[in-house]
């Protein structure tokens, strides 16, 4: 096999941003997971702090017994503890950092077959290395998982129809963007369907 083919190195040119923007996303939401049990652990610290030192003082300001704060203290170590489980289990800063790290490799691998592309065109003496390239950060990246892949790959689309519509129209509202390209995905859904069944 000397080269590849125009229409194999277009497919690997979409799946390269594709890839980009899902990894992107997957490590957007881990990295806001794992702020998330961060903050939580902040909280109950402050709160066990603060019941702790002044067990008494909030007994009074509160108007509840001591055994009342001692029973809120120790809920809040439970959720404390209970939260240092969840980060170490799921690992949301591990998986945020494999994201990251995959969506660089794919952006360093999209940047060579931006550099190569002439006029639409992949040079077929660079087809080869191009092909490599890309199987080489398929190969070396945190793959995406099977349950969300399809669900992430809609949003990636939808947001490309809504980038293209707003480039369009800039001076519509991004809210008003969002619905036509929801409403005409349908229309062109039932059309497609409806075309379908009448054949």
């Amino acid at each position: 096999m000397n080269s590849v083919s125009n229409k194999e190195l277009d497919r690997q040119f979409r799946v390269l941003k594709q890839s980009i923007a899902m990894h992107s996303m997957l490590r957007d939401k881990c990295t806001l997971l794992a702020t998330i049990i961060d903050i939580s652990l902040l909280a109950a610290s402050v709160v066990f702090c603060a019941t702790t030192f002044a067990c008494d003082y909030i007994s009074q300001r509160l108007g509840i017994s001591e055994q009342v704060v001692s029973d809120m203290l120790g809920v809040v170590s439970v959720i404390a503890f209970f939260a240092v489980l969840v980060g170490m289990v799921l690992n949301w800063k591990g998986k945020a950092t494999l994201h990251g790290e995959a969506a660089k490799t794919f952006t360093n691998a999209l940047a060579l077959f931006r550099e190569t592309r002439v006029d639409d065109l992949w040079p077929p003496e660079k087809s080869l290395v191009l092909s490599q390239t890309y199987w080489d950060a398929s190969g070396s990246t945190v793959p995406i998982p099977d349950k969300i892949f399809t669900t992430l790959k809609a949003k990636y689309l939808r947001k490309v129809e809504v980038s293209k519509t707003a480039s369009r129209f800039p001076g519509c509202p991004l809210l008003l963007i969002r619905i036509l390209v929801f409403c005409r995905s349908i229309y062109s859904l039932v059309k497609k369907h409806t075309k379908a069944n009448t054949e």
